[in-house]
């Protein structure tokens, strides 16, 4: 009697609709076997299925052991872009198996399905993606004295795989790998595995490996022994790591060429590696700052699967780096770096330059150094603003992997807050943290890889701090800890060894200076003196606080009243010889920014200073005066406009002219000493004078 079986699976969450037909009857022997055909397989759902025709099926139900064979099996799977399945023969009979047939035009987006590719940057969905086929023949017991033989074995048929990365200049672009040969393949003969591979590319290079191993079965049973030994071999030849931008993200850029000639050894389950890497031509660049480590070369041992690194050195600038060591896979990975002029990226504005030692210690996406170094050159620039930066609940997505895997990540912190009953948050990782969670240090795992940084340095002699009107080297030991290179911190005490601070219009010199660094290295605390020199009175001002909000106050020596002090600061004359009203008025706004605790190199700047002039005055006097005070030898009076220049700290010219024309003046005025200065006018008058100076308060 001839028989026919419909079945029907509905699951529309699983995105299925599956069909399946046979027909068929039993011999009319009585021998139990049971012949028909499969006539429909089929599923309408996500993942398509069509049977492109009837298949042979036999079920022999007669004896202990029930015997089922398929053969002549033709689907199409995922639509006519799909793939194409043609299984000659299956069949399990008295515990012997036998499989052979062919699967042609995988394609890559299938890899989709599986999450794999997801936020690597892998291009699923490219027309001409890579498209891969597969062979199996097996026949055999499985067990001890089977004579399980046979081989599988994947290939390329056509296509390529595409990477999109990080771009340079900014953006994405696209590295396709060029693939010319991929092969796989493993074979089964006399109780003995043996397996190659070779992978062919003109952007990825060569790869070639081949291992074999006994095939064992633990007693009786068809579970395979992993536990016997391994040998084999592995050849690789990579003429550039550009891929790698896919792993890295934008932060970290690698490039370069890399060689590795290893040997397998071990077990199946434990397998050992030894062997030698070596890479030329290597580049690491950091995009953020614009550091870049260029000319590397590394040459390596692997023992056991631990790495020797002999030598990894790189340049950049005028310095180099250079690292050895022993890395390991957890958290023991320890190397010695050693650093040559090496320039050190902190933001931008800042440079540091260091030679010395350090020790690395490498976990996951963390590189900690910890070490003492000497700066050979350093230069800080002080602002007096935060740059600006994007709210933390803002996240920037370059590309659609990028905007998935955040997506998915937001999904599931809002899942884990409704869990714990506190309201989700959409935002960046940092907004959703609360209490008790991981804290920003911890959560650096997540983004990317990071140097954390605890080094002793000592300035030396050319290390220079700049901004907010200071322009000072520096001399001591300080200690940088942080987040290389978002989040540096300095701490320690560092002295002014010489230089100058600009206020009220004028260069002072420091005479004592300290910086306390205790947190963000652009905003030290500070103690600062710094005097006007070669004046009767040297004054100037004292700056406390923090270099990002000083707090200034005057002093002089000798020590003269607040107005005196503040006169011969920003004239360079006492409070009794500024009668102008051109002075009267510098005086006047000094004075105002003294009291407002302003930085005055961050002001405007004034009338006088647009045009290079220190004075620019109009007073009325008396013409063919014999000085500045008003006492004449002529009976004219005139509006008088001086304009004057210091040319120096002891030279100061200044020419005077009269709106009526009757008189013009070129005056100079050279500081001798403290005490001591020399004056001369030529014009309308002509004299030298000598003055010497002495005070008594």
């Amino acid at each position: 009697a001839r028989h026919r079986f419909d079945a029907r699976a509905v699951a529309k969450a699983r995105s299925l609709d599956a069909r399946a037909a046979i027909e068929g009857g039993f011999a009319t022997d009585a021998s139990g076997r049971w012949t028909g055909r499969l006539t429909e397989l089929s599923n309408a759902g996500a993942a398509g299925i069509r049977l492109r025709a009837p298949a042979e099926l036999e079920f022999d139900l007669a004896g202990d052991a029930p015997a089922v064979s398929l053969a002549a099996l033709q689907l199409e799977v995922d639509g006519a872009d799909g793939a194409k399945v043609l299984l000659d023969r299956a069949s399990w009979r008295d515990g012997r198996v036998a499989l052979a047939g062919r699967v042609t035009g995988i394609p890559l987006r299938w890899l989709s399905a599986f999450g794999a590719g997801t936020g690597t940057g892998l291009r699923l969905e490219e027309p001409d993606g890579l498209r891969l086929g597969a062979r199996v023949d097996i026949a055999g017991v499985p067990g001890p004295g089977g004579g399980l033989k046979g081989f599988v074995e994947v290939v390329r048929e056509s296509g390529d795989v595409a990477v999109e990365v990080p771009a340079v200049d900014g953006g994405t672009e696209v590295i396709r790998a060029g693939l010319q040969t991929l092969r796989a393949r493993v074979d089964l003969a006399d109780d003995q595995l043996a397996a190659t591979v070779e992978m062919r590319g003109s952007a990825i290079g060569v790869m070639r490996g081949e291992a074999q191993a006994p095939l064992a079965w633990i007693g009786n049973s068809m579970r395979p022994d992993l536990a016997v030994p391994l040998a084999g071999r592995l050849e690789l030849d990579v003429p550039s790591l550009a891929f790698t931008r896919a792993v890295t993200g934008e932060a970290w850029r690698f490039d370069g060429a890399l060689q590795a000639r290893l040997a397998l050894a071990g077990t199946l389950a434990s397998p050992r590696i030894d062997g030698r890497l070596t890479g030329s031509r290597l580049v690491a660049e950091q995009r953020e700052l614009g550091m870049r480590l260029s000319d590397g070369e590394l040459v390596a041992t692997v023992r056991e699967n631990l790495l020797d690194i002999e030598i990894l050195r790189f340049s950049s600038g005028q310095g180099s780096v250079s690292m050895s060591g022993s890395l390991k896979p957890d958290e023991r990975s320890e190397a010695v770096l050693v650093l040559d002029r090496m320039p050190i990226p902190l933001g931008a504005g800042q440079r540091l330059i260091l030679s010395g030692e350090a020790r690395a210690r490498l976990s996951g996406s963390r590189l900690s150094l910890r070490g003492s170094l000497r700066a050979d050159e350093g230069v800080i620039e002080i602002t007096g603003n935060d740059a600006p930066r994007l709210s933390r609940d803002v996240v920037v997505v370059r590309t659609t992997a990028e905007a998935i895997q955040h997506r998915a990540e937001v999904d599931r912190r809002r899942a884990e807050a409704l869990a714990r009953g506190r309201a989700p948050s959409t935002g960046a990782p940092d907004a959703a943290r609360g209490a008790g969670e991981a804290t920003p240090e911890a959560a650096e795992e997540g983004r990317g890889f990071r140097i954390l940084s605890n080094l002793q340095i000592d300035l030396g002699d050319r290390f220079r701090v700049f901004g907010g009107g200071i322009d000072a080297r520096l001399a001591g030991q300080v200690t940088l800890r942080g987040r290389l290179p978002d989040a540096p911190r300095l701490t320690g005490t560092v002295r002014v060894v010489q230089g100058s601070y600009t206020g009220f219009g004028q260069t002072l010199e420091i005479e004592r200076g300290e910086l306390v660094f205790s947190g963000p290295i652009d905003n030290p605390a500070i103690d600062i003196v710094a005097l006007r020199r070669f004046l009767p009175v040297e004054a100037g001002i004292s700056l406390t606080g923090t270099a990002r909000n000083p707090k200034p106050a005057l002093v002089s020596k000798p020590d003269v009243p607040e107005q005196d002090k503040l006169s011969w600061l920003v004239l360079g004359v006492g409070a009794d010889s500024a009668r102008s009203g051109g002075q009267s008025a510098a005086l006047q706004t000094a004075a105002a920014t003294l009291l407002a605790a302003a930085d005055p190199s961050m002001s405007g700047p004034g009338f006088a200073s647009s045009f290079g002039l220190d004075v620019l005055s109009v007073r009325t006097g008396q013409v063919g005066s014999a000085g500045d005070t008003g006492s004449s030898s002529a009976s004219a009076q005139d509006s008088i406009v001086t304009i004057g220049k210091r040319l120096s700290d002891r030279l100061f010219v200044s020419y005077e002219q009269s709106l009526r024309g009757l008189q013009n003046l070129l005056r100079l005025q050279y500081e001798i000493s403290e005490r001591l200065s020399v004056r001369t006018r030529v014009g309308s008058q002509n004299a030298v004078d000598l003055a010497w100076t002495r005070r008594y308060d």
